[in-house]
């Protein structure tokens, strides 16, 4: 009997969930970045953000829809040279390791504090790795399937999650909406780059996208739902604890869904409801990026399998995210992928498009 799941394509709308889905990390709905730095105007950092990434992603498209069926394995070294472009493809790789690693770190952080207490965070993040290893083995229609249903569930239960916190929230806790400066505007706009981090994910899924002419309308409605529901988190926060509040608490979302009360109901300990999203989601974040590092990574070798670099990855991601169990560690890998990406998306990336033109022109030229 085939295999029905079996597919190497997937249309624009599932890759439009899929990014969603990997863009709603742990720091989305644990962390909020921007709240330290943009402080009460929080809220509209993530909305500047939603926009500003969203260019970057628009480039990438723009750049891979130059070199058709190209993934950044095959263009970069095309149009820098075969050493700086395979250094531009490391590049990618280890800004995409970090990421993944210091997003597993922060959630065994927040499940040992909330729900296994005293459980060390090894256990949790080998247990993570493994299950998430053993869908990104699969074929690439079992990981759409997959995606669908875990991204539904989680985001359903977010929103009830959050609708049920509004309970607790108090207008004048986020007034004044502006408050003038833009110094902490911009810190917010850049530390933000985490929530929207997975558009990274186009340099090497790109080519498996069917419909091409529709995947910028279709990743620009992904942005904007994800920029709509992280602005909502955002708001709750700061409208149910106050922004010096929130600035104490480690995690502060978990702590406003932990101060929901619903007297007369069999509903106690919201927060716990609130981990099982972030394991869902988390979970879409995880077996994506080990497909996409080791469909990367089997490009790179000339390999027609990726699941032998799935494996490969495992003890990687588990070592480097173990380590990071120091703060000043954690927060230093946090700051490094922070820069890899922002360089990457708008120092190469416009770099890279500006020579495929010229590139181009040149050709056209040549005949």
């Amino acid at each position: 009997m085939p295999n029905l799941e079996a597919k190497s394509k997937l249309t624009a709308v599932e890759f439009a969930i899929l990014l969603a889905g990997v863009q709603m990390n742990v720091f989305a709905i644990s962390f909020a970045p921007a709240l330290e730095t943009a402080r009460g105007q929080a809220w509209l950092s993530v909305i500047m953000a939603g926009g500003v990434y969203c260019l970057a992603a628009w480039m990438m498209i723009r750049l891979g829809q130059r070199y058709p069926q190209k993934t950044i394995v095959e263009y970069m070294p095309e149009i820098w040279g075969k050493y700086l472009g395979g250094t531009m493809v490391w590049w990618f790789i280890v800004a995409v390791t970090l990421r993944l690693s210091a997003s597993l770190q922060a959630f065994s952080r927040e499940v040992t504090f909330f729900l296994f207490d005293r459980t060390p965070y090894e256990i949790i993040i080998i247990t993570f790795v493994i299950a998430a290893a053993y869908c990104a083995v699969q074929d690439l229609g079992t990981i759409i399937r997959v995606t669908q249903i875990v991204f539904f569930i989680g985001n359903a239960l977010s929103i009830i999650l959050l609708l049920l916190s509004l309970s607790t929230f108090q207008i004048t806790n986020v007034l004044p909406l502006w408050q003038g400066n833009w110094s902490q505007l911009a810190g917010g706009v850049v530390d933000d780059w985490l929530l929207f981090a997975g558009y990274s994910i186009l340099f090497i899924l790109m080519p498996q996208v069917s419909e091409q002419k529709q995947l910028g309308r279709t990743v620009g409605l992904a942005f904007g739902y994800c920029t709509v529901l992280f602005t909502a988190i955002i708001l709750t926060i700061i409208g149910s604890q106050g922004i010096n509040s929130a600035l104490k608490s480690p995690f502060p979302l978990v702590t406003v869904i932990r101060a929901v009360e619903i007297p007369g109901t069999f509903l106690e300990r919201l927060d716990t409801y609130l981990i099982v999203v972030k394991v869902l989601i988390l979970y879409i974040s995880v077996y994506t990026y080990l497909y996409v590092l080791a469909e990367t990574l089997r490009r790179l070798y000339d390999y027609r399998d990726r699941r032998p670099f799935v494996l490969l990855l495992l003890p990687v991601i588990f070592f480097i995210s173990d380590a990071l169990h120091t703060t000043w560690l954690f927060a230093l890998t946090i700051q490094i992928a922070n820069a890899m990406g922002l360089i990457e998306s708008f120092a190469l990336i416009p770099l890279t498009l500006f020579l495929a033109r010229r590139k181009k022109c040149a050709d056209k030229q040549a005949v």
